[in-house]
């Protein structure tokens, strides 16, 4: 696993190009459809070039090899800055250096390149960008309608350079400014050398099969007279580089190179206490910043003299100078990667680069001002508004969606907006939900990634399934939804799931949370997507349930005899769950409900607002419909179910005994949340609570009680107080935002102490820095209080099992058994198991119970299974395909935005920069997936993003995947499983087959193998037992040729 990167040289580049298009209809991974053509609005003419779209790329991994910057312009990026070089090249940066889950943190600034490749990667990219735009028809028509332009291309390579006027005047940066000026002679070799491949039988070939001209004369003028590659160069310096130093060198690039400059200036400039200021009034307070470093830094007052100074011998110099506002912002490195400083960027950093912004546009109000700090296809409209452009990409395209991200953004901004720089206020425009930082944000949810390993074949995944706790098909029954297979959505729904309609209200939705469209815009709306389907589905519960009974599943109809009886005491969730789903599996079922009517805590405990009865008794109306016996207002014994003879009982008695507030002092009207929420249930009109109530605990049971409470006659006042901070609040974050919008108070980091005299003495907490088990900060006292005047306490801290109950019946929990207790098929669910739990976990435990059962009685059925039948894989592969990098808002019917992750997922394939893992479709009955996953080991320099967006918690694509190596050093230095060609160069032979004779294989076990190779009818054949991996190695030699063929 090498560091280094080792980029294409421009033959094989061109036939990488030219054989998948040809094959496939991509380049490097993106498909045609996201080739981006600018509409015929005007393009801007930025310093006499022509430019047909203002957003592109920032200088970083998207900009440092040929192939990077040629996606980059495939899908709408035509403003393209190129990564920075500096006097030190081929830098060492450690691995991984990039962490952009939320916000993008990352360690490395300039190429990783020695400053001759870089030069080499930018050509190639020039050249081949102008070939491609010709052929695809990619440029906008009224480049050519400017007037007063040196170049109108209709795209801008923008060169990036730093630190230090040393460093610039060196004679390496000195070359590569010439050469990228056109004044030396790199740029006139490679156009010779395309030339010639263009006219080789390949190019020939190619430009047969498209139908299309090579810009051949464009070339030959540039391969004989050269040409300015970049006719703009940013400027990048060091933190801490002296006012003095800055204005030489920005003087140096203005008047001896004669260059069109952009300076780029730092966040920094606000000054470290109105920086803090606005990253914690947006909830980013845990983004430690170093005072020194901004004391070092540029000032204000220094800056703006350099600007006014610069701004006028640019005039004098006639060329063109601006400032670069960017997302270089140092921070105290808080994340994995290696250092004790990072670099900040993504969405905190728009509100404090746009501030910067407003106060440039105060002081210079001509002066252009290009962007990079937070923008995406959502904001970018919003600052070409303002006039600020060009706007530069970076963080937003290493979220999955990747490259696509760009043809979203460049749709975005090809539209007819004023070029007048306009005075605006950032504030206005930095607004709203996506700058803060939510208190139930990705960290809480393990940043989406499920407790996997990540397998060499076979990975996608839905999320939203594998979190799940009963495995729930969203994406198979969002797609029948879509379908309007409403039968089938309902199905597939119950077939895991027999609550569809109560978890459709209430449940803690986990599969939202970990939702791959997080990373995008919002989860869909899976909860109320489900409510959907049950509602329209419902009318064919009585077909559903039939197909998905046992009686359905068996080969013969002679064995229907019920396998056994079941009593299962406790009517709530966890009780109807077993109760469907061993009553599906053909047993005689008695469910046994001390309350009037079954439903548990959901009919009797939760408020009426937020579920209807009525649902509940749908949900009921299913276990009916499969003839479950129901028993309500009946308390029964152990014992008098073991004297009726039944064969098996289950316990589903929940966890009704509310914890108890330990105070000091305890006087006056005290109620725990479940007698409450009882009694306002059956008539909250008798109630008499006071003006004032407070709310005790921080859950779903204290956002219940206290939306409850605020609704209760008399009641003007109600408080949650809570011991932690919000960001530690366990209560779902929709619950608490209802609570807010109901009107509720909150005090955080309060501990009462004693509740006597309607007054409640509260300690006041701070956060400490232990953790407990779920990883919330402890809170520590203060040795301070405040008191808050209190009609009526109301504790909701929790409840626990009835263990008098179990007691008295002689139950003993198993200890080493889950489920089991110390009597044969006697055996516990829901809340007895773990604790106060959600509908869907006390689901997972009937369905765990139902199998023990029906593996006793040897059914080896699943009923599980959903067997349905998806309408079209490849119609579900398609729409992905086209949803990436889109960002979609829910709407009511919300069936259009599922990423169907299971069938194509390729999160690895879109968020790398270097386009190092390619997808590889392979239809075969030992693989699950379509697509496989291959790592090119010579495009990656180990940044770690894939491994970050993986949804596996354990393991990397860079490191688990297949990975194919160009040499035999690059394969021995690495132990990822993968393979290298061991037949020297690799070219085609007299039947147009290229020279692979044997290939050295390390398999999945770290065995390594060597393999002959055999050519017949044109194709390759493995010598092998015909082991599934070695025939899937043998695939992508015959379908991927591109990969190995070297000059």
């Amino acid at each position: 696993m090498e560091n280094d990167l080792k980029p294409i040289d421009i033959e094989k580049l061109f036939f990488w190009i030219s054989e998948e298009f040809l094959r496939d209809g991509s380049i490097f991974g993106i498909d045609h459809s996201y080739f981006y053509k600018p509409s015929n609005s005007i393009p801007l003419n930025l310093w006499g070039n022509a430019l047909d779209l203002p957003i592109g790329p920032a200088a970083g991994p998207h900009t440092q090899l040929a192939q990077n910057i040629i996606v980059s312009y495939l899908c709408g990026g035509r403003f393209i800055e190129l990564k920075t070089v500096q006097k030190e090249d081929k830098i060492s940066v450690d691995k991984p250096c990039i962490f952009a889950i939320d916000e993008g943190y990352n360690v490395e600034w300039s190429t990783e390149l020695s400053i001759k490749e870089a030069l080499e990667e930018y050509i190639k990219a020039y050249l081949f960008i102008l070939v491609l735009k010709e052929i695809f028809n990619l440029k906008s028509k009224n480049s050519d309608k400017l007037s007063n332009v040196f170049n109108n291309d209709g795209f801008i390579f923008a060169m990036s350079v730093g630190y230090s006027l040393d460093g610039i005047t060196s004679p390496k940066v000195d070359n590569f400014i010439e050469e990228m000026s056109g004044k030396n002679d790199t740029v006139k070799k490679l156009a010779e050398d395309l030339i010639l491949i263009l006219e080789s039988e390949n190019g020939k070939k190619f430009k047969a099969r498209i139908n299309a001209e090579y810009p051949l004369e464009r070339l030959k003028n540039i391969a004989k007279n050269s040409t300015k590659i970049s006719p703009i160069i940013t400027l990048s310096t060091m933190h801490g580089t002296k006012p003095e130093e800055i204005d030489k060198i920005v003087q140096y690039l203005l008047i001896e190179k004669n260059i069109n400059t952009f300076l780029k200036v730092n966040p920094t400039l606000l000054g470290y206490q109105r920086v803090k200021s606005i990253l914690h009034s947006h909830g980013f307070d845990y983004i430690s910043l170093s005072e020194e470093s901004f004391e070092h830094d540029l000032q204000m007052h220094n800056a703006l003299q350099i600007i006014s100074k610069m701004h006028k011998v640019a005039e004098e110099q006639k060329v063109g100078f601006g400032i670069k506002i960017s997302n270089t912002l140092g921070v105290l490195n808080h994340t994995s990667l290696k250092g004790e400083m990072s670099y900040l960027s993504g969405r905190p950093i728009f509100p404090i680069s746009l501030e910067l912004a407003e106060k440039m546009r105060r002081e210079f109000k001509l002066l252009p001002i290009s962007f990079s700090a937070g923008v995406d296809q959502e904001n970018v409209k919003s600052l070409l508004n303002e006039g600020i452009y060009p706007l530069t990409f970076v963080t937003d395209l290493l979220k999955p969606g990747g490259y696509h991200r760009m043809n979203s953004i460049a749709s975005s901004s090809d539209y007819s907006f004023k070029r007048k720089a306009k005075l605006f206020v950032a504030s206005e425009i930095a607004t709203g939900e996506k700058y803060l930082k939510s208190s139930k944000s990705l960290e809480k949810y393990n940043y989406g990634k499920i407790s996997k390993q990540l397998p060499l074949y076979d990975c996608f995944m839905a999320p939203c399934k594998e979190i799940c706790p009963i495995n729930q098909d969203v994406p198979e029954y969002l797609r029948a939804i879509k379908t309007k297979q409403f039968e089938s959505a309902f199905k597939i729904i119950i077939s895991k799931n027999p609550l569809p309609f109560t978890t459709s209200i209430i449940c803690t939705h986990p599969c939202m949370n970990y939702c791959t469209r997080n990373f995008y815009d919002k989860p869909v709306c899976i909860r109320d997507m489900k409510f959907y389907a049950s509602k329209k589905g419902f009318k064919y519960a009585v077909n559903a349930l039939n197909k998905l009974s046992i009686k359905d599943k068996l080969e013969t109809k002679q064995d229907i005899d019920y396998p056994g009886s079941v009593a299962i005491v406790g009517g709530g969730p966890a009780g109807i769950a077993e109760a469907h789903f061993l009553a599906r599996s053909g047993f005689k079922v008695s469910l046994f409900e001390k309350e009037d009517s079954p439903g548990g805590v959901i009919s009797s405990i939760i408020p009426k607002f937020r579920i209807n009865k009525r649902f509940i008794e749908k949900d009921v109306e299913l276990i009916k419909l499969l003839g479950v016996n129901i028993n309500t207002g009946s308390s029964v014994s152990v014992k008098e179910l073991r004297e009726k003879g039944f064969d098996y009982i289950i316990l589903a008695i929940g966890a009704n005994k509310p914890r108890e507030l330990v105070l000091e002092e305890k006087n006056g009207n005290i109620l725990d949340s479940l007698t409450f929420l009882k009694q306002w249930n059956i008539n909250r009109h008798r109630l008499k609570l006071g003006k004032n109530v407070v709310i005790v605990g921080g859950g779903n049971s204290a956002m219940d009680a206290s939306r409850a409470a605020i609704r209760s006659p008399g009641v003007k006042k109600v408080t949650v107080v809570y011991r932690r901070t919000e960001k530690e609040i366990p209560a779902d974050r929709e619950e608490l935002e209802n609570a807010i919008e109901d009107g509720v108070s909150f005090r955080m980091l309060r501990q009462p102490v004693s509740f006597k005299n309607k007054t409640l003495t509260c300690e006041i907490m701070q956060p400490g820095e232990k953790k407990d088990k779920d990883g919330r900060k402890v809170s520590i006292p203060t040795g301070k209080y405040e008191l808050l005047a209190v009609d009526t306490l109301i504790v909701a801290i929790g409840e626990e099992e009835d263990k008098k109950w179990l007691a008295e019946n002689n139950i003993e929990k198993d200890k080493e058994n889950k489920y089991f207790t110390n009597a044969k098929n006697i055996f516990l669910i829901g809340d007895l198991v773990r604790g106060p739990s959600s509908v869907v976990e006390v689901i997972s435990d009937a369905k765990a119970v139902a199998q023990i059962i029906l593996n006793q009685k040897n059914i080896k059925l699943d009923i599980f299974e959903n067997n349905e039948p998806i309408d079209n894989l490849r119609l579900i592969e398609e729409s992905a395909r086209l949803d990436r990098g889109k960002f979609k808002k829910p709407v009511r019917v919300d069936d259009n935005r599922c990423l169907a992750c299971n069938y194509y997922c390729l999160r690895c394939v879109d968020v790398c920069p270097n386009r190092a893992n390619i997808s590889i479709p392979y239809s075969n009955k030992n693989f699950r997936n379509f697509y496989q996953i291959l790592h090119i080991d010579d495009f990656c320099n180990q940044c770690g993003n894939c491994q970050t967006f993986c949804p596996y918690e354990k393991g990397a694509p860079n490191i688990d995947k297949l990975t194919y190596y160009s040499s035999e050093q690059r394969f021995t230095n690495s132990q990822n499983p993968g393979f290298f060609i061991n037949s020297g160069k690799i070219k085609f032979d007299d039947f147009g087959l290229l020279n692979i004779d044997s290939l050295i294989y390390r398999d999945g076990d770290r065995k390594i193998h060597n393999l002959k190779v055999l050519k017949k009818d044109g194709l390759y054949f493995i010598k092998n037992d015909c082991k599934s991996d070695l025939l899937f190695l043998e695939h992508i030699l015959n379908y991927r040729r591109e990969i190995f063929w070297s000059n």
